[in-house]
């Protein structure tokens, strides 16, 4: 709902009572720095005007081909006015209000006729001491905040800021140890200074960046469409950019995840690629022979695509939520060995848009936390009996087993014996047969029963197929 809610102890969540909203129907990136979150709020541009005029007063915005302020959808809370040119006045600044005539901007300026400027949703920083949320601008003289940028992170202490609307394959960084300078266009040429992809000798990446992933102070990751590439070093120090795939780049979204190793994994359209952790690590391939057909190809303009590392379970989520197709098929995996399991909600509102692995001081509140469709904060815990008040149908199956000599041979399951714990619960089993594996999908249960702990008596099942599956099942 645009909302910021934090959370002071575990389990309980609290809104911020502010006036700024962040956008609710897109994925919007954070970067934690020096105890402040700066959110990478973003949406498309308001405004954008060449005939803007700068009143007397300094402060009064007004334009002709813009009209009224207010039927355009500025709003005062939530946007920032970016003026491109003239350079005396260029930079990101606040609203103070806006009325039917003109935008009034935060900051005082200089007269001026002939303004190009835009406006647009603006990044904002939360500060959890003491509970603000307000707009992030530059420091005075400092540049200006890129806007509109979908990914983000923090790389050598630099706030790195990549792929906004209108220049998907542009990045920028702020001033080493200074957030607010992003005077990346200026004269200065120390180590430190704030810089771009398209003004240094870092070079720039070609391809609409899809992830801006940083790994320590010794390099990070830019992900492509269909390439991935690393930067070595500090790019205002000597620093490069090399290739790391042609080919591999994750989709769009957060296709990416770290282990706890420090190997990174990649969705990409090939499946998933691991990377490992030092200067040589390339893309791997881990699992194209296993990927489940609706991982292939996916569709990442209208779909919400997450990965997440769970260091309790240790596997890896995935999970592809679409507005369009509710309900598909999400997964874990695991990484080792490409093994792929379904998982699947019970209510189709519960499909998680955002993502986040949660390290807690409580060991049983270290889990990855599920941002949900319907607003909601969730989580998988093993003992739950069910789904937010779903019943969970809990089962494994055995099989198939292929029961005759050869492909199109019948065979008979006569018996069924079942040894449990000396303490388990009580297991429900049951046989079901078909003349194909591929039949056992849609397979009823032809013999069923009921184990409890111990040895039980021995089943005279006299099943008769192609092949075969047991089905165990429990409270």
């Amino acid at each position: 709902g645009g909302e910021l809610w934090y959370s002071l102890k575990e389990g309980t969540l609290t809104k911020l009572t502010t006036n700024l909203t962040i956008a609710n129907d897109r994925l919007v990136y954070a970067v934690e720095r020096g105890q402040k979150l700066y959110i990478l709020d973003w949406g498309d541009k308001i405004t954008e005007q060449t005939d803007g005029a700068i009143a007397a007063n300094g402060t009064d915005l007004t334009s002709t081909l813009m009209g009224n302020p207010v039927t355009a959808g500025v709003d005062a809370n939530d946007h920032v006015v970016v003026i491109t040119s003239p350079a005396a006045i260029a930079g990101t600044y606040t609203v103070s209000s806006v009325d039917a005539s003109k935008i009034v901007l935060g900051t005082t300026v200089t007269a001026q006729t002939n303004v190009n400027f835009y406006v647009a949703r603006g990044v904002k920083v939360f500060d959890p001491v003491a509970l603000t949320l307000t707009l992030f601008t530059a420091d005075s003289g400092e540049g200006q905040v890129p806007t509109g940028c979908r990914y983000g992170c923090l790389f050598r202490d630099r706030l790195i800021f990549a792929s906004a609307i209108e220049n998907p394959h542009l990045w920028y960084g702020s001033r080493s140890g200074t957030p607010g300078d992003w005077d990346y266009g200026g004269a200065a040429t120390d180590m430190d200074r704030a810089i771009a992809g398209t003004n240094t000798a870092a070079g720039k990446v070609g391809a609409p960046i899809t992830a801006a992933i940083p790994f320590s102070d010794d390099y990070m990751v830019f992900g492509c469409t269909h390439s991935s590439w690393k930067v070595d070093g500090d790019p205002a120090y000597e620093g490069f950019i090399r290739n790391l795939s042609q080919k591999e780049g994750p989709y769009l979204g957060k296709a990416w995840t770290w282990l706890s190793e420090g190997s990174m994994v990649l969705l990409t359209r090939n499946g998933l690629h691991l990377i490992a952790p030092g200067v040589r690590g390339y893309p791997e391939g881990v699992s194209r022979e296993k990927l489940p057909q609706e991982l292939r190809e996916l569709d990442d303009a209208t779909m919400q695509i997450l990965l997440e590392w769970d260091t309790t379970d240790r596997y890896v989520h995935i999970y592809n939520t679409s507005e369009a197709k509710k309900d598909l098929p999400h997964w874990w995996v695991n990484p080792k060995t490409g093994a792929f399991w379904v998982v699947r909600f019970a209510n189709k509102d519960h499909e998680p848009t955002a993502i986040c692995a949660h390290q807690s001081d409580v060991p049983d509140e270290t889990c990855v936390l599920l941002g949900c469709r319907d607003g909601y904060v969730r989580r998988f815990l093993a003992e739950a009996d069910t789904d937010d008040g779903t019943v969970i149908d809990s089962f494994v199956e055995v099989g198939p087993v292929k029961l005759g000599t050869n492909e199109v041979g019948e065979g008979i399951v006569s018996e069924v014996h079942g040894v449990l714990a000396r303490n388990s619960g009580s297991v429900a089993w049951a046989i079901r047969v078909a003349e194909s594996h591929e039949g056992i999908v849609d397979a009823t249960d032809l013999d069923t029963g009921t184990w409890t702990a111990g040895v039980n008596n021995t089943a005279m099942a006299r099943c008769a197929g192609g092949s075969a599956i047991l089905r165990l099942s429990g409270g």
